[in-house]
């Protein structure tokens, strides 16, 4: 299949590439290399665009059979900050390359969205769950979302919206401010810096090995389920930040030290997505070594170059202005109430 992949240079477009190269699908990536690497793309058979998706037409579109757009800038929190940079790079690049898939009569659709979009909906998150976003990028993600479904209903093609959560592993960049746990935390750890916890190493999230969410994905293509839109993708599998510090503490021979910092109010104790319609339809989860693979993939790419400086594309915040969103952001139990008292 001819397959065209926006940020395909970036984290998850690189391993979606990988593994659409090893099912020989027919690669194109358009990557303004923001925070994609060219180097990334060096054993995948591909036609590379560089250019920014708001300077596209729709010849890049042309005679494709599938587009998955997964460029995107993740902000979450950060966005409070940056609304309009967010709403440029997470809703309005969408909808120039909807604009374009129209154009171009591109027949299947892909939207790499975000768990974000259920924000301080209950858990388990699952597909039915009604969104309550937490920040503008959750919010833009979600806008997206919906024009990317009224516009399937309109123009007729099949959609397929992706809900990763937590996703780590190769190509995960840890000089990105305010993203990327993990792989901060390995960079940390070699350069012998202190493991930053917010609250307690008890907090707990569904951590993704970035192979299962993209061998998921081209299982959801090959076996064509076209017919259920919406699809959370991720591990079953529920680990507590302390369980991660063991993991990459095993990697190492010298003592990781953390460097515990006061919890936000409304930071979430839990946050998990349901992964049942996954396991039910396509029998995906987690194997007993995949963790351990992805994290060691992980650790083998951040040594092989070098980080000197931070990402510049999300700016730095005065610390105290950041704590200060979570101070005045509702509790999950306080905007559930809310929202079901409206």
């Amino acid at each position: 299949m001819k397959v065209l992949v926006t940020g395909g240079a970036g984290f998850v477009g690189t391993n979606l590439c990988q593994e659409l190269a090893l099912r020989n699908h027919q690669i194109s990536i358009i990557d303004n290399l923001r925070t994609g690497l060219i180097e990334n793309l060096a054993d995948i058979p591909c036609d590379f665009i560089q250019a920014d998706i708001m300077d596209c037409n729709p010849s890049c579109f042309d005679e494709k059979q599938l587009v998955i757009h997964a460029a995107a800038i993740p902000a979450c929190n950060s966005s409070h900050f940056f609304p309009v940079a967010d709403a440029q790079d997470n809703y309005l690049v969408g909808l120039k390359v909807l604009e374009n898939i129209i154009a171009a009569n591109v027949q299947k659709v892909i939207l790499i969205s975000s768990a974000s979009v259920y924000g301080n909906a209950d858990f388990p998150w699952t597909e039915s769950s009604i969104p309550l976003p937490r920040d503008p990028y959750g919010h833009h993600k979600l806008m997206l979302e919906q024009m990317f479904q009224m516009y399937a209903k309109i123009h007729g093609f099949k959609l397929m919206i992706i809900r990763p959560q937590h996703l780590f592993g190769k190509f995960q960049r840890p000089d990105l401010i305010y993203r990327n746990v993990v792989s901060k935390w390995i960079q940390y750890s070699i350069s012998g810096h202190p493991l930053p916890v917010y609250g307690s190493v008890s907090l707990s999230r569904a951590f993704t090995p970035i192979s299962l969410f993209s061998r998921a994905v081209c299982e959801l293509i090959e076996r064509d389920q076209w017919n259920s839109s919406l699809w959370n993708i991720g591990t079953s599998k529920v680990r507590s930040l302390k369980e991660v510090i063991t993991s990459i503490q095993a990697r190492f021979d010298h003592p990781i030290q953390i460097a515990l910092k006061p919890a936000p109010p409304a930071l979430l104790n839990l946050a998990v997505a349901s992964t049942t319609k996954q396991m039910e339809t396509l029998h995906i989860d987690e194997d007993s070594f995949e963790w351990e693979n992805c994290l060691a993939e992980l650790h083998h790419w951040i040594m092989s170059r070098p980080w000197t400086e931070s990402c510049p594309v999300i700016p730095s915040i005065e610390a105290a202005k950041f704590q200060a969103i979570y101070e005045g952001m509702p509790t999950p139990t306080q905007a559930l109430s809310k929202n079901a008292s409206s």
